[in-house]
């Protein structure tokens, strides 16, 4: 895992050496992302500077050290771990004479071979390739590492960091997109392929973004991630092979690996696997408000793992150390989100213990059943479908709109679809707060765009109702918070956060063992996990990580208005503009 930084001109020419520095200072800043080394390079022609900062977990000699070359003139920087990279290099580079044993040589040869070539990769990654005239700019499938770029006439300025793009003064006049300002209000984060800034884009999940040297660019889909869940594929897998082919493949590291545990399936569920390959080192946090309380998971965690033999380190914090740490958090954060503080807690715990690389069991609720939203659009989509539009209109006029829970009750009995439902479940307020923010003149305009953007961005394809809803989980909640989140907030403190239930080979295989097997709910599913899961993780109902960030940041009662509070605080932390 590390930091990529970079500029490069359009038209071919010398960059100017005032640009050397800014990327110097821009690496300082990503110093948390790689502390184990720094370094920049520049094109023969000077018509590139790429800066690399590097977390060595793979191969931890300075021969892989990036950015990468192995002739002077064509470079790789990236972030990420290609997990399978042994695999690939017995498979097209058996008669190439490596000289390292790193993921990101064999990453160096698949592009320079065939950048197409990167469909086989499975694992994490984003950054860029110099081919000797272009840039490419790429990125894993399922986006769970970014890569954000902003280009003026002259020059593109990429980075792993957003932070990066908007504080050093390449990128200037940046201006914020209201589409997006929209989308974090009713989300609490941004929706996949929006940043704050009308000028700064990501690039899409799945793809290659490609400047040239005469000015011309072309993005190129490798992958469309959406197409994962639309597997026909028989599986001849059982669960537990499925679970274990995962959680293996994202072991391969040179150093020790944390475990972020919990008296949650998923986490119990990952470390029941990883006892077969190696030690848990497991982490748990708990906080001095929840004690005695369903929400402190201390001691039941703590129990279960010294029955299954888990090395668990735990800490409970008062709310004096979640406050003092308040700041820091929200000075870290890289995007607009209203989460996050979880991950960061832990992983600043995990860190402090010496750790650069955790494991984290996100992704699983979405994958087999995990929440209550699967339910509620079940039989939704059967009321849609079952009545017609009038009807529904008609009802939804008896509904009163007094509350938001009221107002969205209404909203989803007028849907026309399972994106509607989902859109109008998922969002966490509704049109009347957007009256806060906006113009009335604006609103019904910037809803729109927002709407189409989220719409026009995935297409359901599978028969089945729950893989579809599966499908909407990952896209819009997981990848767009969860695992973005994931990204930042780790890295806040140098680690690395993997995540084995988000994975392009084993969301093919889940989806394929769950089109041959209908269960309920994620008990079911994991339920089938051989060695079984001890009993008392089933027996209570899901609770969830959670932080008392909300009330300690609003210091109110009221939902709104806390909600509010940490919107303005984490707009104005990222952007410097109140919201």
């Amino acid at each position: 895992m590390c930091g990529v930084l970079g500029c490069f001109s359009k038209s071919g020419s010398e960059i100017s050496k005032k640009y050397f520095e800014e990327i110097n200072s821009g690496l300082d800043m990503l110093h948390h992302r790689g502390p184990d080394n720094k370094s920049i390079i520049s094109s023969s022609n000077n018509s590139l500077l790429l800066g690399h900062r590097r977390l060595a977990i793979i191969d931890l000699t300075p021969d892989s050290n990036q950015p990468f070359t192995k002739n002077k003139n064509k470079y790789l920087s990236f972030n990420g771990e290609i997990y399978n990279y042994k695999e690939i290099a017995s498979q097209f580079f058996s008669k190439e004479r490596l000289r390292t044993n790193s993921d990101t040589e064999i990453l160096y040869e698949i592009l320079l071979k065939d950048p197409e070539l990167i469909r086989y990769l499975e694992g994490m990654y984003a950054g860029c390739f110099y081919d000797g005239e272009s840039i490419h700019l790429f990125r894993d499938p399922l986006g769970i590492k970014p890569i954000y770029y902003y280009e003026d006439n002259e020059l593109v300025f990429f980075s792993s960091s957003l932070k990066v793009i908007k504080e050093l003064n390449i990128a200037s006049s940046l201006s914020i997109s209201e589409v997006a300002k929209c989308s974090f209000i009713l989300n609490g984060h941004l929706d996949q392929g929006m940043t704050p800034y009308n000028e700064v884009h990501e690039v899409k999940p799945g793809s290659i973004m490609s400047f040239s040297p005469n000015g011309k660019k072309y993005s190129r889909i490798i992958e469309e991630s959406y197409l994962i869940f639309d597997t026909t594929k028989d599986n001849s897998l059982s669960f537990t092979e499925i679970i274990d082919n995962t959680v293996k493949k994202h072991l391969v590291s040179d150093v020790p690996i944390a475990l972020m545990y919990s008296a949650g399936l998923d986490s119990n569920l990952l470390a029941k696997s990883v006892s077969r390959f190696s030690d848990v080192n497991a982490f748990s946090l708990g906080f001095e408000s929840f004690k005695d309380s369903p929400n402190d998971e201390i001691p039941l965690a703590s129990n279960i793992a010294n029955e299954e033999g888990y090395k668990l380190s735990y800490r409970y914090l008062s709310n004096n150390e979640v406050l003092d740490n308040t700041d820091q958090y929200l000075e870290n954060l890289d995007t607009l989100s209203i989460d996050g503080f979880n991950t960061w807690m832990v992983s600043k715990f995990i860190s402090e213990k010496g750790f650069k690389v955790a494991i984290s069991g996100a992704g699983g609720d979405e994958i087999f059943i995990g929440y209550a939203n699967f339910v509620y659009l079940k039989w939704m989509k059967k009321f849609i479908d079952l009545i017609p539009k009038f009807p529904r209109y008609l009802i939804s006029k008896l509904v009163p709109k007094n509350d938001l829970r009221n107002r969205k009750i209404s909203s989803a009995i007028n849907a026309n679809s399972l994106k509607d439902l989902y859109f109008i479940k998922r969002s966490l307020f509704d049109l009347k707060l957007l009256s806060n923010y906006f113009d009335e003149e604006n609103i019904d305009i910037i809803y729109s765009k927002f709407l189409k953007h989220k719409t026009d961005s995935i297409q359901l394809l599978s028969k089945e109702n729950n893989i579809n809803v599966s499908n909407l989980e990952y896209h819009f909640y997981c990848r767009n918070q969860l695992v973005k989140d994931a990204d930042w907030a780790s890295m806040s403190h140098s680690l690395e956060l993997r995540i084995p239930l988000v994975d392009k080979v084993f969301f093919k295989q889940a989806v394929a063992f769950r089109n041959q097997n209908s269960l309920r709910n994620k008990f079911k599913y994991y339920s089938l996990y051989n060695p079984t899961l001890n009993s008392n993780l089933f027996d209570r109902s899901k609770t969830g990580f959670s932080v008392p960030l909300l009330n300690l940041i609003g210091g109110s009662n009221d939902y709104v208005t806390n909600y509010r509070a940490l919107l303005d605080e984490v707009f104005f932390k990222v952007t410097g503009e109140k919201i």
